[in-house]
Order: structure tokens, then C-alpha cells, then sequence
């Protein structure tokens, strides 16, 4: 998977953020959250969902519905990845 990143034994999420889509992201380059797992199937169970999840935000950017991601933004705080700002 293009998103799956390997350190120290543990897989990471990691994806490139667009330029467009910095603001809201505090600005970050890259979105990088781990996955506390060492299992590869696991791993790349978690990394669909979430490319699956970030491909979502940009396309809804894309369609012009600005507004509604204004309420949400990614958060690196174990298991809980994706709560209201």
C-alpha cells in the first residue's frame, strides 16, 4: 500500500497533504498517525479505510463543499483519528 509505512516494527499511516488542503490540517505538509499494530493485515485493513477516508475530503473539496469540512480535521490521538474540531 502506498500510504503504509514501517518504523521501528509498527505501521504508520502517511499521506502528502495538497496544498489546498492544508488549511485544514493546521498548515501540516504530511499526515502521519500510527497504527500500534505490528501486523501487516491489520495494517493494511486500517490504511483502505483511511485512503478511502482522505480521498473522500479531497473529492468533497473538489466538489466545492468547503464548509462542511470546515468541521472536521484529523486528529493524532490514539484510536480516536477522526473527531469534530
Amino acid at each position: 500500500m502506498q500510504y503504509l509505512v514501517k518504523r521501528n516494527g509498527i505501521y504508520y499511516f502517511r499521506v502528502a497533504i495538497p496544498l489546498y488542503l492544508r488549511p485544514y490540517f493546521g498548515n501540516k505538509t504530511e499526515y502521519i498517525t500510527s497504527f500500534l499494530t505490528k501486523r501487516f493485515d491489520t495494517a493494511k485493513n486500517r490504511a483502505k479505510i483511511y485512503s478511502i477516508i482522505f480521498n473522500a475530503i479531497k473529492k468533497a473539496w473538489k466538489m466545492n463543499l468547503r464548509r462542511a469540512l470546515g468541521a472536521y480535521a484529523f486528529k493524532s490521538q490514539g484510536g480516536q483519528k477522526y473527531q469534530r474540531a
